[in-house]
């Protein structure tokens, strides 16, 4: 449909595309929900800043608050997931703040109507004059104190109802009690430690397509076979599509170095060879007759130029 449209049915037909690269929306929850996770004193001298990957970056006044809330992360993290449970957080950075916010840290003034990485409103705590002992006469370790205690008393609760801790991360979850080890990980956890397993099965068979699972458990140290089936999965698809575009290139006579060197992996990959086992038939089998002359004439001229 052409020319102007309502704009109720613009919006109608809106429909978002995801979630924004830098984690705007993830964000902008974590930052509302930060100061009703660590009380009131700590949000004054503290402020969240940007949010990516599972990790939130919070500034904060001084040194001091940056080492005493770094061992209080796990709980920190798990209120949290309890208030924004669509954000998959996993890590708290904390960096020392500069400027015009070290100066509001420092003063413990709370900004009001935005909150560092979120243009909403901030929670609205109340400020050290309006109640309370003011924060010259809370001090860091008195704040830091009473957050254990809290947290103390809230995890001898959940021991006795029977929740468990990640081995991880520290963050309590309720189920049953579950073995030491790998099994005792959180969602998040486990999720991280699948990603870093496949990326060490990845990087093996970037280096040499042709090994087996057996032959990838002597480098990556509890590789499972699912793991090794779906890193293997994963790389043939990547490689197929290279080749796909690589073909209309290798029609015009433009094929570039790093296509052979996919296609030679993709082959090592299916075939379990290394290239010096593989002859043109298996080539031809996988790949076609074209893409057999395109390795093999090329690897020709590579073995009279070296003569």
């Amino acid at each position: 449909m052409s020319g102007p449209r309502p704009l109720r049915a613009l919006l109608d037909a809106w429909k978002p595309t995801g979630r924004r690269a830098d984690g705007g929306d993830e964000a902008n929850m974590l930052a509302a929900a930060w100061a009703e996770a660590v009380g009131n004193d700590i949000a004054r001298r503290t402020r969240t800043a940007k949010y990516r990957d599972g990790t939130l970056a919070v500034l904060t006044a001084g040194s001091a608050w940056s080492h005493q809330l770094t061992f209080l992360a796990p709980t920190i993290i798990e209120r949290l997931r309890a208030r924004v449970p669509g954000a998959p957080l996993r890590r708290l950075r904390f960096t020392i703040a500069t400027g015009r916010t070290r100066i509001l840290l420092d003063r413990g003034i709370e900004k009001r109507g935005e909150s560092a990485g979120s243009k909403g409103p901030a929670p609205q705590g109340p400020l050290p004059h309006e109640r309370g002992p003011s924060l010259q006469e809370r001090s860091l370790e008195e704040v830091m104190a009473a957050l254990r205690m809290e947290q103390e008393a809230l995890d001898r609760q959940r021991s006795r109802a029977g929740w468990q801790r990640c081995a991880e991360c520290g963050v309590w979850r309720p189920g049953p009690a579950r073995p030491a080890g790998p099994a005792s990980r959180c969602e998040p956890c486990a999720d991280m430690a699948r990603r870093k397993a496949d990326a060490r099965i990845a990087h093996s068979l970037n280096a040499a397509p042709w090994l087996s699972h057996d032959d990838i458990v002597k480098q990556v140290a509890g590789a499972t076979k699912h793991a090794f089936q779906r890193v293997c999965r994963r790389l043939r698809s990547a490689w197929e599509q290279h080749l796909a575009y690589a073909r209309a290139r290798m029609r015009r006579g433009a094929l570039e170095p790093g296509d052979r060197v996919v296609a030679w992996s993709f082959v090592m990959l299916v075939a379990h060879r290394p290239q010096a086992e593989i002859g043109r038939a298996v080539v031809e089998d996988l790949l076609g007759r074209e893409w057999a002359n395109a390795l093999f004439d090329e690897h020709t001229k590579i073995s009279r130029s070296m003569r």
